[in-house]
């Protein structure tokens, strides 16, 4: 059995639209799907709490199409936005900070992490999340597996501006090398080649 594995094309990074970053955290993705209404309530209403209670007020993008009625719901809370289909979805990432993925159920490469990382969005997920990735924890990317440990994570980043470039810097270039389309499409070349 051979992994080919999924990958982002380079020019995905290539959006040159001036905006500014109004979030400070964002998730994109299908949101009527199980894993994504369970990981944007997670955001909602257990990490952005903690957060109040360290008097760190931070606005959430919640991005992607067809949001199911709970996901609609939270766009009802302060600070928290819901948009639903968007045309180009690097606008999203474009308008956020930091990139939070608190996955605990649905396995798998994680597209939206790919994404934002070739954005440059340094990015929080968990120990699960980050078992397909194989980024290195507090070099490429953050790893946390509570509502505690997101926290933490994300004033980390808010706070420490070197610490963001470097993690920001390193995962866009880990993406760049471990998962451009280029090279997946050499593996099945080479493997045609063996058949």
């Amino acid at each position: 059995i051979t992994i080919v594995e999924n990958g982002v094309a380079p020019k995905f990074s290539s959006f040159d639209q001036q905006v500014d970053k109004v979030y400070q955290l964002v998730f994109t993705g299908n949101m009527n799907y199980a894993p994504n209404i369970e990981c944007a309530e997670y955001i909602a209403l257990q990490i952005l709490p903690l957060l109040s209670k360290k008097n760190l007020k931070v606005k959430l993008l919640l991005s992607g199409a067809n949001p199911h009625h709970r996901i609609k719901q939270l766009n009802h809370i302060e600070n928290v936005t819901v948009t639903g289909w968007v045309d180009d979805i690097r606008l999203s990432y474009a308008q956020g900070k930091i990139f939070i993925a608190p996955l605990f159920i649905g396995t798998g490469l994680q597209n939206k992490l790919l994404e934002a990382m070739l954005m440059g969005l340094p990015c929080i997920t968990t120990t699960m999340a980050n078992n397909a990735l194989k980024a290195i924890p507090n070099e490429s990317i953050l790893i946390a597996n509570s509502a505690e440990e997101f926290s933490t994570s994300i004033r980390q980043l808010l706070n420490d501006e070197n610490f963001y470039n470097e993690i920001a810097q390193n995962g866009k270039q880990m993406v760049s090398n471990m998962y451009s389309w280029e090279k997946s499409v050499e593996k099945l070349n080479q493997l045609f080649k063996i058949s």
